[in-house]
Order: C-alpha cells, then sequence, then structure tokens
C-alpha cells in the first residue's frame, strides 16, 4: 500500500473520531461524565487497550500533527490546554522513545524519553499519566499529567 493511501487511510480514521469527540460535548457544559451518560448509551469495551490510543497520540505528536493530536484530547481537555496546548506541550521534543503501561481500566502510564529540539545532546525524560474518557462511541485523552521519572 502506498505511503500516500496510508497517510490518507490515517487521517480519515483519526478524523472519525475527532468528529466523535466534539459531538460528545456538544449539548452539556456538566463535564464528561454527565455528557457521556447523556450523549451515548454505548458501555467502554471491557479490557480495551487504552496503551494503543496513547501510542497513536504519541505517533501523531512525534510526526508534528498537531491538529490531529488536539482532536483526541475531550472538549474539556483541550480547553485546559488552550488552543494550541499540545504543540506547546510537545514542540521541543524530538526523537521521542515512549514506553507505555496500561495501569488501570482507563489510566496509561508513559515513560518518555526523547531529545530537546533546541540542543540535542541533552535528553528529556519524564513520565505522563493520562486519564482517558469513553464517551459511549469511542476513547478520548482527558487529562495528562507530567512528573520527573
Amino acid at each position: 500500500m502506498g505511503e500516500g493511501r496510508l497517510l490518507r487511510i490515517a487521517v480519515l480514521a483519526v478524523a472519525t473520531l475527532a468528529l466523535g469527540a466534539c459531538a460528545r460535548h456538544a449539548d452539556t457544559d456538566t463535564g464528561p461524565t454527565a455528557a457521556a451518560v447523556t450523549a451515548s448509551p454505548g458501555r467502554a469495551p471491557q479490557d480495551a487497550d487504552l496503551a494503543a490510543v496513547m501510542e497513536r497520540f504519541y505517533q501523531l505528536v512525534e510526526g508534528e500533527h498537531w491538529q490531529f493530536a488536539d482532536l483526541m484530547l475531550t472538549p474539556d481537555f483541550h480547553t485546559t490546554l488552550g488552543m494550541d496546548g499540545v504543540r506547546e506541550r510537545y514542540k521541543d521534543l524530538t526523537d521521542i522513545d515512549v514506553t507505555l503501561e496500561q495501569t488501570g481500566s482507563s489510566t496509561v502510564v508513559a515513560h518518555v524519553n526523547a531529545k530537546d529540539r533546541v540542543n540535542p545532546a541533552h535528553r528529556l525524560r519524564f513520565v505522563e499519566t493520562s486519564r482517558l474518557f469513553w464517551d459511549g462511541q469511542q476513547w478520548a485523552i482527558d487529562t495528562i499529567a507530567r512528573r520527573a521519572p
């Protein structure tokens, strides 16, 4: 399969996920939990592989596909981070290496090791704990907390 076709398929998949995430909070200001109850009756899949969701997020970050990475966030988290929140948070990273571990039904811990874009000789290491939210149709990133390793 050609590289261009793969990219188009990936873009369509992410766009589809994003449209669902945006629609989830369209009619409520009460937060993600209430939105899930009112927007969609679907139950979260049992034993979902959320590390795969976060792997896709970090691939988008690595590729500097900021718009698509932003679309993987819940609307509330996107608002918290701001208009260019994902870009601001990760723009100085390059050569990103991530080890993911799902630690709960909606939590993924990422051990990140990356080069500093300004000073490539300097390696940056940190841990991010992400909480994901099921809206009845898909998973979205609801929070990402960063700490030192």
